[in-house]
């Protein structure tokens, strides 16, 4: 539903009504949108992961990549080191 510009809001919801704190479901939909060459929209999914789940290792690792890729170092810098603690 992501990739072809369906709302995927009511899945969404099912899921964290298990399940709250699943930050893996929007980890998930930030490597599909990257995959899809979609980085912003990458961006803003891995940050939803990690508000739900801060010691999301991987997805801090995916931001900070993602974030590398984009030329901000800074921002990168600090994530990468976050998925390394």
């Amino acid at each position: 539903d992501l990739m072809q510009g369906r709302d995927a809001s009511a899945a969404r919801t099912a899921v964290l009504r298990q399940n709250a704190n699943y930050g893996e479901l929007f980890a998930f939909a930030g490597r599909v949108l990257v995959l899809h060459r979609r980085y912003e929209e990458g961006i803003e999914e891995y940050k939803k992961a990690i508000g739900l789940t801060p010691d999301h290792w991987r997805a801090h690792a995916e931001l900070g990549l993602q974030y590398l890729r984009l030329g901000r170092d800074t921002e990168a810098r600090q994530h990468l080191e976050l998925a390394h603690q």
